[in-house]
Parts: structure tokens; sequence; C-alpha cells
């Protein structure tokens, strides 16, 4: 990319960055609002280092402020957040990289690859540990529901070793109460998990994403020099 280009570019995205984060502010999602001032802040951050990977570091950024913004993606894309959870966890695997260039100590290969592989685990944890917490001080929905057909449960048995096995699950009837009214909502085709199973997926393939990008950067410095 010309010099030229990627500054017509950078300039672009930024200014369309910033007016997403006007409207934010404008409709009150402080939120949100606060989540792009802190990835201004990091690209910021990269910036005054004059780290060589600041570009990508920042077009990551964007990508992630633009998959936001347009949620279509999430919601019409099939797999999408699939996606978007592996590409950061093979993403984050290089960033202990950097650091690791500008320390003196020295590790063997295989505990290079496994503090790069550990690092990109915790950044998956810690931003499920962000979305459980959001959820439940904004009651958001980042941690998004699924259907499921099947509970087994020792929650309704006075012997924990037996379980209350539900099965082919059809519907759940939800009761709930609205100025002192109560209502009754109905969920067809299963029972609504209300985040635990995305929360799986998300570290799994967080997991399957940082043990890729862990195992290229092993067997990148053992058989290519």
């Amino acid at each position: 990319m010309r010099k030229i280009d990627k500054f017509i570019y950078i300039t672009l995205v930024r200014i369309l960055s910033f007016i997403f984060l006007v409207k934010e502010l404008l409709f009150n999602d402080y939120y949100i609002s606060l989540v792009y001032i802190l990835g201004f802040i990091m690209i910021i951050i990269f910036k005054f280092r004059k780290n060589k990977f600041s570009f990508y570091i920042e077009n990551f950024i964007y990508l992630l402020i633009f998959t936001y913004e347009f949620n279509g993606l999430y919601n019409n894309i099939p797999f999408w957040d699939t996606l978007m959870h592996s590409i950061t966890g093979f993403f984050f695997c290089f960033f202990p990289l950097y650091i690791y260039k500008k320390r003196k100590f020295k590790l063997s290969l295989f505990m290079l690859s496994l503090f790069c592989f550990s690092f990109s685990l915790i950044i998956g944890v810690m931003f499920e540990l962000h979305e459980y917490t959001m959820d439940k001080l904004f009651s958001r929905d980042m941690q998004k529901d699924m259907l499921i057909n099947e509970i087994h449960t020792v929650r309704f048995k006075d012997n924990i070793s037996e379980f209350n096995h539900f099965l082919e699950i059809d519907k759940t009837i939800i009761y709930y109460k609205k100025n002192g009214e109560v209502f009754d909502f109905v969920i067809e085709n299963g029972y609504l998990d209300i985040g635990l199973n995305d929360t799986m997926k998300d570290l799994y393939v967080n997991f399957i994403g940082s043990f890729l990008a862990s195992a290229s950067i092993y067997f990148k410095r053992k058989y290519i020099r």
C-alpha cells in the first residue's frame, strides 16, 4: 500500500470511528462509548511507543468497532461471533513476542510458545469476565442467549448424586411481574440458556486460535530461520 493510499485509508476510518463515538454519546450509550475510548487510548499508546505493529493493531481495533456498529454481522452471518473470537485468540498470541524482544531474559522455545499461548488465553478469559460483568451490572446481553433442548441437573433432588434429566424440551413458559401484574412469555422449541453455552463456545474457539498461533510460533522458530 502506497503511503498516500495508507494515509487516506487510515484518515477515513479514524473519522468514521469518531462519528460512531459521537453517535453513542448522543444516544447515551456510555458503556459502548467507554469501550471505544479505551480502544482509542490503546491505539495512542502503541503509536507513542512507535511499535511496528501499531498499524495492524489500529486496524484490528477499528474492525472490532465496526463489527459492533453493524450488528447485522452478528445476527445475519452464521458463526461471525465464533470467527471473531478465533481471530482474536490467534492475534493476541503475537503480543508477547514484542514484549519478549524488549527484555533481556531468555526463555526456551517451548516456554516462549507457552507464554504466548497463556497470554492470549488470559485475554479471552478476561473478555468473558467483562461480558458477564456488563450483563449483570448494566442489564445487557453480551453473553448471547441460546436455545437448548435438554437439561441434566441435581437441583431438584435431595440426593446430589441423583440427576433429573429433562429431554426433548419443547417449550418454556416464563412468568414475570411488571407493575404488580403477572405476565407470561412462551419460548418455543426449547429452554433459554442465558449465556453459559455462548461463553464456553467463545472460550473453546479462543483456545483453538491461541493454540494454532503458539504452535506456529514454535515450529517457525524451530524449523524456519
